[in-house]
């Protein structure tokens, strides 16, 4: 007997104001990271002093009483990059896997064209990355210290998630991991499809996120089920003036009827019912007088 398939799929989407606090969190990262590195720099002089003091009890006192001269300049003359941040927006707009983003370099990117070239994925294929606007202006304030665009390391992302998380308050029943980063990447380009203009199908989604087989983005297609009744519509459209509502013909937008001439042939009516003429337009005597009859049969050039 076959083993019973189990899914396990991970549908974490981020709700209410998560996003702003996860990034909040993020720049609140970077700030310390960078004030720390700054802090490192002042104290150049008291670690070469702790390094020739002659006992173990001056060199830890040097090293101790540094840190205190200078954070106050370490927090107003620091440079803020916002590399944590950039990452978490990497990951919302572009769906990559942590390991893709890790190792791309500067030299896969092209922000003229707005992509970035990845040689090897997770299913053995390249893909390119569609990269939006928003963030191709993140990735400009990025500094090229060195090959990768993003100079952090597995373990440092890992200690760095965690404190994010903590102080986003994304632990416990509502954690948050990176991976979700992706899904929600998918899920919102899925969503945004409806208020697309022609709309993105399964295949612009696999596209989109790199996926093999198709057949795996069959969990985000009730997301596009707003976009297929709408493109539905507009392949079963009626091309009639005019729809019948509660026993009533009303005019469709698309009838070449203008309100002026419903306002002239409504004139016409009572004026001749005011004469006692009846028989315009077989009006029967009973209708109400506030009741505009209309010919929908004739055509308006």
């Amino acid at each position: 007997m076959p083993r019973p398939r189990y899914f396990n799929e991970r549908d974490r989407r981020l709700k209410g104001d998560e996003e702003s606090r996860l990034l909040d969190a993020g720049r609140k990262e970077d700030r310390e990271h960078f004030v720390d590195r700054r802090l490192e720099q002042l104290m150049t002089a008291e670690r070469q002093e702790a390094n020739n003091a002659r006992t173990t009890y001056r060199r830890k006192q040097v090293v101790k009483s540094a840190p205190q001269l200078y954070q106050c300049e370490a927090e107003t003359t620091y440079q803020h990059i916002a590399l944590l941040e950039t990452f978490l927006q990497f990951q919302l707009m572009t769906d990559a896997r942590r390991s893709e983003t890790l190792t791309l370099t500067w030299s896969r990117i092209d922000l003229e064209r707005q992509s970035a070239s990845l040689p090897e994925t997770k299913n053995g294929r390249p893909r390119e990355l569609a990269l939006r606007s928003d963030l191709v202006a993140l990735l400009r304030e990025l500094p090229r210290s060195g090959e990768l665009v993003f100079l952090i390391g597995v373990d440092g992302l890992r200690k760095a998630w965690q404190r994010m998380c903590q102080q986003a308050c994304l632990t416990g029943d509502q954690e948050l991991r990176i991976h979700d980063l992706r899904h929600e990447a998918i899920s919102r380009v899925a969503e945004a499809s409806s208020n697309t203009p022609g709309g993105f199908s399964l295949v612009d989604l696999q596209h989109f996120s790199g996926h093999r087989d198709v057949r795996m983005l069959l969990r985000y297609a009730h997301l596009c089920t707003q976009n297929l009744a709408k493109r539905l519509d507009a392949a079963f459209a009626s091309d009639s003036q005019s729809i019948t509502h509660h026993g009533r013909r009303r005019l469709t937008g698309g009838s070449p009827i203008t309100l002026s001439e419903i306002l002239v042939e409504s004139t016409v009516v009572s004026a001749g019912k005011a004469a006692g003429n009846n028989d315009l337009d077989d009006m029967p005597p009973t209708t109400p007088t506030n009741v505009v009859r209309i010919n929908f049969g004739r055509n308006v050039a």
